[in-house]
Protein backbone atom coordinates (compact mmCIF):
# COMPACT_ATOMS: atom_id res chain seq x y z
CA UNK A 1 0.00 0.00 0.00
CA UNK A 2 0.97 3.87 -0.88
CA UNK A 3 2.36 5.29 2.53
CA UNK A 4 -0.32 8.15 2.14
CA UNK A 5 -2.95 5.65 2.59
CA UNK A 6 -4.59 5.21 5.85
CA UNK A 7 -5.57 2.14 6.82
CA UNK A 8 -6.02 0.10 9.98
CA UNK A 9 -2.18 -1.30 10.19
CA UNK A 10 -0.34 1.98 9.76
CA UNK A 11 -2.92 3.64 11.92
CA UNK A 12 -2.57 1.26 14.64
CA UNK A 13 1.25 1.51 14.35
CA UNK A 14 0.78 5.75 14.44
CA UNK A 15 -1.04 5.35 17.61
CA UNK A 16 1.65 3.16 18.86
CA UNK A 17 4.02 5.39 17.58
CA UNK A 18 2.20 8.02 20.13
CA UNK A 19 1.77 6.07 22.70
CA UNK A 20 5.42 5.15 23.48
CA UNK A 21 5.82 8.87 23.02
CA UNK A 22 3.76 9.46 25.62
CA UNK A 23 5.46 6.80 27.93
CA UNK A 24 9.11 8.10 27.00
CA UNK A 25 8.07 11.73 27.48
CA UNK A 26 6.15 10.40 30.86
CA UNK A 27 8.99 9.01 32.12
CA UNK A 28 12.60 10.46 30.65
CA UNK A 29 10.64 14.00 29.54
CA UNK A 30 11.72 13.14 25.94
CA UNK A 31 10.65 10.99 22.92
CA UNK A 32 8.70 13.84 21.16
CA UNK A 33 11.19 14.46 18.12
CA UNK A 34 13.49 11.38 18.76
CA UNK A 35 10.25 8.90 18.54
CA UNK A 36 7.49 11.03 16.12
CA UNK A 37 10.15 12.14 13.27
CA UNK A 38 11.47 8.91 12.06
CA UNK A 39 8.40 7.18 12.81
CA UNK A 40 6.79 9.86 10.67
CA UNK A 41 9.18 9.43 8.29
CA UNK A 42 9.03 5.76 7.77
CA UNK A 43 5.13 5.62 8.18
CA UNK A 44 3.54 8.37 6.05
CA UNK A 45 4.39 10.65 2.97
CA UNK A 46 4.12 14.05 4.92
CA UNK A 47 7.08 16.35 4.20
CA UNK A 48 9.66 17.30 6.10
CA UNK A 49 8.75 19.93 7.14
CA UNK A 50 5.22 18.49 8.36
CA UNK A 51 6.85 16.13 10.33
CA UNK A 52 8.82 18.68 12.32
CA UNK A 53 5.94 20.83 12.88
CA UNK A 54 3.63 17.88 13.87
CA UNK A 55 6.81 17.11 15.94
CA UNK A 56 7.01 20.35 17.60
CA UNK A 57 2.98 20.79 18.05
CA UNK A 58 3.19 17.07 20.37
CA UNK A 59 5.90 18.98 21.79
CA UNK A 60 4.19 22.08 22.59
CA UNK A 61 1.22 20.10 23.92
CA UNK A 62 3.20 17.71 26.60
CA UNK A 63 5.18 20.99 27.60
CA UNK A 64 2.18 22.88 27.95
CA UNK A 65 0.84 19.83 30.23
CA UNK A 66 3.71 19.62 32.01
CA UNK A 67 3.52 23.04 33.19
CA UNK A 68 0.23 23.07 34.18
CA UNK A 69 -0.10 19.80 36.07
CA UNK A 70 3.52 21.57 37.47
CA UNK A 71 2.03 24.55 38.66
CA UNK A 72 -1.55 23.22 39.92
CA UNK A 73 0.52 20.70 42.50
CA UNK A 74 1.91 24.26 43.97
CA UNK A 75 5.65 23.69 42.61
CA UNK A 76 7.20 27.13 42.19
CA UNK A 77 8.34 27.96 38.52
CA UNK A 78 11.97 29.10 38.18
CA UNK A 79 10.07 31.97 35.70
CA UNK A 80 13.15 33.82 34.77
CA UNK A 81 15.20 30.57 33.54
CA UNK A 82 12.26 29.49 31.77
CA UNK A 83 12.20 32.89 29.94
CA UNK A 84 15.69 32.74 29.28
CA UNK A 85 15.89 29.38 27.75
CA UNK A 86 12.64 30.00 25.81
CA UNK A 87 13.64 33.20 24.56
CA UNK A 88 16.94 30.81 23.13
CA UNK A 89 14.67 28.02 21.96
CA UNK A 90 12.92 30.69 20.13
CA UNK A 91 15.79 31.57 18.41
CA UNK A 92 17.02 28.58 17.60
CA UNK A 93 13.79 27.97 16.23
CA UNK A 94 13.78 30.66 13.57
CA UNK A 95 17.45 29.94 12.93
CA UNK A 96 16.84 26.49 12.05
CA UNK A 97 13.91 27.47 9.76
CA UNK A 98 15.56 30.03 8.17
CA UNK A 99 18.72 27.42 7.23
CA UNK A 100 16.28 24.75 6.76
CA UNK A 101 15.19 26.30 3.39
CA UNK A 102 18.55 26.47 1.95
CA UNK A 103 19.27 22.45 3.36
CA UNK A 104 17.89 18.97 1.45
CA UNK A 105 16.01 17.30 3.37
CA UNK A 106 18.07 14.17 3.21
CA UNK A 107 20.93 15.91 4.63
CA UNK A 108 18.29 17.38 7.71
CA UNK A 109 17.90 13.71 8.22
CA UNK A 110 21.38 13.11 8.16
CA UNK A 111 22.10 15.93 10.67
CA UNK A 112 19.36 14.29 12.65
CA UNK A 113 20.60 10.43 12.64
CA UNK A 114 24.09 12.03 13.81
CA UNK A 115 22.23 13.63 16.90
CA UNK A 116 20.67 10.66 18.16
CA UNK A 117 23.76 8.63 17.50
CA UNK A 118 25.75 11.06 19.57
CA UNK A 119 23.32 11.20 22.62
CA UNK A 120 22.25 7.83 22.01
CA UNK A 121 26.69 7.06 22.54
CA UNK A 122 26.17 10.09 25.28
CA UNK A 123 23.41 8.46 27.85
CA UNK A 124 25.47 5.01 27.13
CA UNK A 125 28.54 6.14 28.49
CA UNK A 126 26.82 8.04 31.54
CA UNK A 127 24.94 4.53 32.49
CA UNK A 128 28.32 3.07 32.16
CA UNK A 129 29.80 5.53 34.25
CA UNK A 130 27.47 5.00 37.04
Amino acid sequence: AHRGQMNRKRAAALAATGSLTGLMTGMLGVGGGFIIVPMMRKLTDVSMHGIVATSLMVIALVGSGGVLATATHGATLPLEVALWFTGATAAGMLSGRLASHHIAARQVQLGFASILVCVALGLLVKAALM
